[in-house]
């Protein structure tokens, strides 16, 4: 039973970290838009469509259903964060308390990880 409590608080833990790599990565995404650093050539988008069509390409033996289900829906919570972080943005530079005009949020978004 312990075992088994002491996973669910590592599984519970390690999908908290998860949300928070991909809001950061979104987040940062959008400082660099704003800021005219980079025109989207979004590397963890474009990171996680090579990482599908390497599962969905595996030999049926081999290939994980699940896994391809979880990176879809890693992506499609990236690309919501990200339009929604893009669509506040046009409105104001400050969402969600981060003034993306201020390079100091990525020394913020740093001390979260």
């Amino acid at each position: 039973v312990a075992i088994i409590n002491e996973k669910e608080r590592l599984l519970k833990e390690l999908k908290a970290e998860h949300a928070n790599v991909v809001e950061i990565g979104a987040i940062f995404g959008s400082f660099l838009k704003a800021n005219a650093i980079l025109l989207y050539n979004d590397a963890v988008e474009g990171y996680l469509d090579q990482l599908l069509k390497e599962e969905e390409r595996r030999d049926a033996s081999f290939k994980k259903e699940d896994h391809i289900q979880k990176i879809k829906e890693t992506k499609a919570a990236y690309v919501e964060k990200k339009r929604t972080l893009d669509e506040a943005l046009k409105k104001n530079p400050v969402v969600d308390g981060y003034d993306f005009k201020d390079p100091k949020i990525i020394f913020q978004l740093q001390q979260n990880l």
